[in-house]
């Protein structure tokens, strides 16, 4: 009865299909493991991943030190 249209437009620029940083980390850093595990080299999951070196030997050297807490 009061035809208030503030909260339509508040959440309608709201976007529903955003995903944030920490989950995609999250997914790439599940990926470069698995990929370890299975006996890759550090170059092939570069190339597979279209990853830098530099983020493919931290997650595999943090991940040697035990801070898979995520996992």
């Amino acid at each position: 009865s009061l035809n208030l249209p503030i909260l339509k437009r508040k959440w309608d620029i709201i976007d529903l299909n955003f995903i944030s940083r920490y989950i995609t980390t999250n997914k790439d850093r599940q990926k470069i493991i698995r990929l370890y595990l299975h006996g890759y080299s550090v170059k092939d999951i570069c190339s597979n991943l279209n990853f830098k070196e530099g983020k493919v030997y931290k997650t595999i050297r943090d991940y040697e030190k035990g801070y898979n807490k995520h996992e």
